[in-house]
């Protein structure tokens, strides 16, 4: 019983240094590609001449266009107002 007691601790803590080795050789691993280097780029890369960055070009669809109310059908659950 007294062994029993100390798997629980032991596997966690070998789980925990295995996680933590892979997630320091990733780091290695993109820090030496230069994967690391410009965050900014990345997040800014799907911005083109057609949506420039910092332009709201989507919108939601009741935003922009109020349809008549078919009197035929009811109203959806949980919208209110429409």
């Amino acid at each position: 019983m007294i062994t029993m007691a100390w798997l629980v601790p032991s596997v966690t803590v070998g789980l925990g240094l295995a996680l933590g080795g892979i997630a320091v050789g990733a780091w290695w691993r993109a820090a030496g590609h230069g994967w690391a280097r410009e965050f900014g780029h990345g997040a800014t890369s799907i911005f083109d001449e057609h949506e420039p960055l910092g332009v709201m070009t989507d919108r939601f669809p009741s935003q922009t266009v109020r349809r008549a109310r078919d009197p035929e059908r009811p109203p959806a659950a949980g919208r209110v107002g429409d």
